[in-house]
């Protein structure tokens, strides 16, 4: 019986993700009706709203965007608020308050990845993946070892990842935008005079990793209280890394656009218990061939100093090393 029950709490984030994705994409159609019924109901006003020009939208993206993030509680967060909140009084609106939000900040401060072969040492540029375990000063030094995209628990036992650095690859997925706003009949609403889209249009989703989606928050869905570590999907490679025992993890981004490393994602508020990096296209043709040959690499994340942000707690210190029994079932 518990074992059954076990069973079922595990496949209940998945079959809550199916069913949200699917209302969000089967429902178009009511809800444009549902907004089409409201709207015939609103008041008529005497003149029209003013409506800023798009030369005007666009200066407030490119003016919010200036910064290389917007975390919550981090100075560039901080920057981005105080930007929307002086629009806003600008635009008239009164009142306007900045409410403060208790918070734990995570915030790297140096990260690097050297990769030793023959004796000599090559740096491979990187960048840290968000919330994961800060390393001692001098790094973590282990063997590398490539899975592919790591998505099957056991292809990590079966290369014995323990005690190993992981280097697993991460694609983002292209969706056929053009045949889904035609089937759906421009979803919600779409602008587009000039008929740029077509229905072999395509856009790459770099905000969606299928094999590190992150992790979902210990919440109660629908009458259900799921446990913070039933909530992993089995196919995370980051997760199935941590249960096999690595020491850290390197992250391929193996179809970005570009050669960048930089990237934000999971878009979780989970503090995760081994350290991890992300390598764009070309430094990942080189950590993947010594990866698989077995090199020795040293992951370098560090801990940043700073004042307690939005209320909460900062990291003052790097966290305690863990044994390799603690990495396994840390939460």
């Amino acid at each position: 019986m518990k074992k059954g029950m076990e069973t079922a709490t595990r496949g209940f984030p998945l079959l809550w993700m199916l069913s949200s994705y699917g209302d969000l994409i089967t429902g178009f159609r009511r809800r444009r009706r549902e907004a089409a019924s409201l709207a015939g109901r609103l008041p008529h006003l005497e003149a029209d709203p003013p409506v800023p020009d798009y030369r005007t939208i666009f200066r407030w993206i490119e003016e919010l965007c200036s910064t290389p993030h917007r975390r919550p509680g981090t100075p560039e967060g901080h920057q981005g608020e105080q930007y929307v909140a002086s629009q806003l009084e600008e635009s008239g609106v009164e009142d306007v308050q900045l409410e403060p939000i208790p918070m734990k900040v995570w915030e790297a401060r140096r990260w690097s990845l050297r990769i030793e072969k023959q004796g000599q040492m090559m740096d491979v540029p990187c960048y840290r993946v968000t919330n994961t375990a800060f390393t001692p000063s001098e790094g973590v030094s282990a063997p590398l070892i490539y899975v592919g995209r790591g998505m099957l628990p056991a292809s990590l036992w079966r290369r014995d990842a323990r005690g190993k650095i992981v280097v697993a690859e991460v694609l983002f997925p292209t969706l056929p935008v053009g045949l889904i706003l035609k089937a759906l009949g421009g979803g919600y609403y779409l602008s587009d005079p000039e008929e740029i889209i077509t229905p072999g249009s395509r856009m790459k989703l770099i905000f969606v990793r299928p094999n590190f989606m992150g992790q979902f928050l210990d919440l109660d869905l629908e009458g259900m209280r799921v446990p913070l570590q039933e909530m992993r999907l089995p196919w995370d490679v980051y997760w199935n890394a941590v249960k096999s025992g690595a020491r850290g993890v390197v992250l391929i981004l193996t179809n970005m656009v570009g050669d960048s490393c930089t990237h934000c994602g999971p878009y979780d508020a989970c503090l995760k218990p081994i350290p991890a990096v992300w390598v764009g296209k070309d430094g990942g043709h080189l950590v993947r061939e010594a990866a698989r040959r077995g090199d020795k690499a040293t992951l370098v994340l560090g801990l940043h100093l700073s004042q307690p942000l939005c209320g909460g707690l900062s990291y003052e210190d790097p966290p305690t090393p863990r044994s390799e029994k603690d990495h396994r079932h840390t939460p």
